[in-house]
């Protein structure tokens, strides 16, 4: 019960954050409704994602358009670093269920880049500067498009969030 509390806080959260415009503008008018039991499925490991310490497509759990944009509704699982990334139209909006991490956003990287779609990608690399920010259970970042971020540590295993991807 305090599960399924916590994540209706969160998708509330989540929406209150939308520019109202964007509220306005939506194409897809049907409400969905994720059970605790159906969230909490969603970030264990998937043993069909390439690396095990992930939940892969099985944290994707609703995709939908509004006009001027695509977001995301996706738990995230992570159980080790990352290597740091610029979305060039995507922004994040985590609320962390589990475990803690530790993220760097903004500074510079030192070597080359790798275009991966589009996100921005500084594989094997670390970020000089920037802000560092403890992500623990119940807090939430919001990262928009453009801004590099980094998951440098994962002290407590697994780090799991809820994450609304929004696209431009």
């Amino acid at each position: 019960m305090r599960v399924m509390a916590k994540v209706a806080g969160v998708m509330l959260l989540s929406v209150a954050l939308l520019p109202v415009s964007a509220l306005d503008k939506a194409v897809d008018k049907k409400v969905y409704f994720y059970s605790a039991d159906q969230v909490k499925n969603s970030y264990g490991i998937d043993p069909k994602a390439p690396n095990t310490s992930t939940n892969g497509l099985l944290g994707e759990i609703l995709e939908s358009k509004f006009k001027g944009g695509t977001y995301k509704v996706t738990t995230r699982r992570k159980e080790r670093s990352q290597d740091p990334e610029i979305h060039k139209a995507k922004s994040h909006i985590f609320y962390v269920l589990e475990g803690t991490a530790t993220m760097v956003t903004g500074g510079k990287t030192a070597g080359p880049v790798v275009e991966a779609g589009q996100a921005s990608k500084y594989v094997g690399q670390t970020v000089e500067g920037g802000q560092t920010f403890k992500l623990d259970k119940g807090s939430i970042i919001v990262i928009p498009a453009g801004v590099m971020h980094w998951f440098k540590d994962i002290p407590a295993k697994p780090w799991v969030a809820f994450n609304v991807e929004l696209f431009e």
